[in-house]
């Protein structure tokens, strides 16, 4: 059976309210500059371990750390269950997972990411749950393709990786692993110029007969 790595933010839920407004409140804390909400959404995707430097101006370790806890305080009681999951999500993931095995593959630590799953009823359709750690381990997503290629024993070139963001369609190009990028998600113009996707999907509505396009081939 044919395996489907699915990220999560962006592509299985819009999370904006819970991340941005962590965001927002770790900055705050920090004493930082607040954008507004509209300004901070090129921020779901990347680890903020990304992000936050990028937001402060400062590569300092410590300082970076620090918003990180900050972000989790409020994001681990509250911006969890800020999201919605995009239409279609609960159905599609469902059928998908009749015909394939579906692995959660996200930038989000892997406590997080289960726990939405779970909350949203969705965790049964997948094998397994890979996230990054709290301490950072997994920042570049293409590492943490290779760590589940190995783990499962996947040869890249029978999965399909399905995300919203240049570093989804990046790691998977890595490996030679086919890719679906998703329209509805948080890409910016132009995202993909440099590194396309295999296919783009509109919605879980066509998002089966994009990936049974490119294992057919």
């Amino acid at each position: 059976m044919k395996s489907i790595l699915f990220d999560l933010d962006g592509t299985i839920i819009d999370p904006k309210i819970g991340i941005l407004k962590s965001i927002q409140y770790a900055l705050e804390k920090l004493g930082a500059a607040v954008p507004g909400i509209e300004d901070l959404r090129w921020c779901i995707g990347p680890s903020l371990r990304v992000s936050f430097p990028k937001l402060l101006g400062i590569e300092d370790k410590a300082t970076i750390e620090e918003a990180v806890r900050l972000y989790r305080e409020r994001f681990k009681p509250t911006g969890l269950y800020e999201y919605e999951p995009y239409p279609g999500a609960m159905d599609g993931l469902a059928a998908l997972a009749s015909e394939y095995r579906l692995f959660l593959a996200t930038a989000k630590p892997q406590v997080y990411a289960a726990e939405i799953l779970r909350h949203m009823g969705a965790i049964d359709h997948f094998e397994k749950v890979y996230g990054d750690d709290m301490e950072g381990t997994f920042t570049d997503k293409g590492d943490l393709l290779a760590f589940i290629l190995e783990e499962q024993g996947l040869a890249a070139n029978s999965c399909v990786m399905i995300g919203d963001r240049h570093h989804d369609i990046q790691a998977a190009t890595r490996h030679g692993m086919p890719s679906v990028a998703v329209s509805y998600g948080y890409a910016l113009d132009g995202e993909f110029d440099d590194h396309p996707p295999t296919a783009i999907s509109h919605g879980f509505h066509d998002l089966s007969d994009r990936i049974g396009e490119i294992l057919a081939a």
